[in-house]
């Protein structure tokens, strides 16, 4: 399994009141990259909530902090990928200990750890 994005503890010095969205942006060719292409229609000529979402200055689920470790996490997926013995031994052992996911949990907790909600 792969995690990425903000954990309570290491993260701790982000908090709902000093993260601002502009400032995660500005530092982030990349990431403005990304915003100004998905603005722009590059991957749908329909982007209506997302795109409001991204012009909107209010990013209080602090989801583009997310996405410099979103991406290093994607990078190592990447090349797992390209091992296709460790891939399937890692699908597997993914599968064999899987147990009931709920995804209402795990927003619930996330509110709560990292967002005091």
């Amino acid at each position: 399994m792969f995690i990425f994005g903000m954990k309570k503890k290491k993260d701790s010095s982000i908090s709902k009141y000093s993260y601002t969205k502009q400032a995660i942006v500005q530092n982030n060719f990349d990431l403005q990259e990304a915003i100004l292409q998905i603005k722009n229609g590059f991957y749908s000529n329909n982007c209506t909530d997302l795109c409001e979402y991204l012009h909107d200055d209010n990013d209080k689920y602090m989801i583009l902090a997310d996405y410099e470790s979103y991406i290093q996490t994607q990078e190592k997926v990447s090349q797992l990928f390209k091992n296709p013995l460790e891939w399937t031994k890692k699908v597997i052992r993914n599968i064999t200990t899987s147990t009931k996911f709920s995804s209402d949990s795990i927003v619930f907790r996330q509110a709560n750890e990292l967002y005091n909600l």
